[in-house]
């Protein structure tokens, strides 16, 4: 929305948390979530970025479980477009979050921040199938469990 001067985006309230939380309630839980359920995930999640770098021709810069977060019905939606830029774009600043990084951001040359969205793509789907982040990153520790208290979907109460 644009009133002249500024310019907004909208979302209807997405109250049932993000991917991350629902990964971190589900091992708290000790379960393990159904083929069926990962494909979903992983269905969606890469679905939202295809249309994002295709049709809006837009690189997100920041795909992580936090910024991917599920609707009343249960569909994912991404959020937080604070580092979005044009595919084409090429960045030399650190974006997005380490442990979804790919190496060449840590670098300092330029890199195209789409591409840093499919690496960033395959660690989202990694931690879906594994519940776990690649290289031995811990999807969750006991601190982190604390800090979060968001309401989670259905799927898994």
């Amino acid at each position: 929305m644009w009133d002249g001067k500024y310019c907004y985006i909208m979302y209807p309230l997405l109250s049932k948390g993000t991917l991350l939380d629902f990964l971190i309630k589900a091992n708290s839980k000790n379960i393990i979530l159904p083929m069926v359920l990962q494909k979903y995930l992983v269905k969606q999640v890469t679905l939202a970025l295809l249309h994002m770098h295709h049709v809006d021709e837009m690189a997100h810069g920041d795909i992580k479980g936090d910024n991917i977060m599920f609707t009343d019905d249960n569909r994912l939606v991404l959020i937080d477009f604070g580092f979005s830029e044009r595919v084409t774009t090429v960045v030399s600043d650190f974006t997005g979050t380490p442990a979804y990084n790919g190496p060449e951001i840590n670098e300092g040359a330029g890199y195209s921040l789409a591409l840093a969205d499919l690496h960033a793509l395959g660690v989202t789907i990694f931690t879906i199938l594994f519940q776990c982040f690649p290289f031995g990153k811990e999807i969750y520790s006991a601190e982190s469990l604390r800090k979060r208290h968001n309401k989670m979907p259905e799927i898994i109460k």
